[in-house]
């Protein structure tokens, strides 16, 4: 019987590395760049201020096309609003919207905020501590 070569060394130790070396290139190809791309976005001061402009603007489209629908409903129904009550409407209508599209920026900033302190401190984001002064506040 012969003793174990370099190359063919079976050894416990020696299977316990190949695995370690393998299993370490496959975190390398597999895994670190989707971390790399986590810690890109936890660390972006710009995302929460991103994310509360795309929440806005979207609020902005939904009121603009409950507005078409109404007024195609009225139009519909044979109803022609008066000067004073189209006013009127419009008001209401624009105060509801300001306070929709900034509830929905400052929902959508605190939540990229809570979700970049959890990436970056493993806690869940419910439990995130600190808050930078809301997005309103900033615009």
């Amino acid at each position: 019987m012969g003793t174990s070569t370099g190359s063919n060394d079976y050894s416990a130790s020696n299977l316990l590395a190949n695995i370690t070396k393998q299993q370490y290139a496959n975190y390398q190809s597999m895994y670190q760049p989707i971390e790399n791309q986590q810690i890109a976005f936890a660390t972006d001061p710009n995302q929460p201020m991103a994310a509360a402009q795309r929440a806005g603007a979207q609020a902005g489209n939904a009121f603009q096309a409950q507005q078409q629908g109404l007024t195609k409903q009225l139009q519909g129904q044979g109803i022609a609003l008066t000067p004073t009550m189209k006013a009127s409407m419009d008001r209401k209508n624009q105060v509801a919207k300001s306070l929709a599209t900034d509830s929905a920026m400052n929902h959508a900033a605190q939540s990229t905020y809570d979700t970049q302190t959890s990436v970056l401190t493993g806690a869940p984001s419910s439990t995130a501590i600190g808050n930078p002064a809301t997005i309103s506040q900033t615009l």
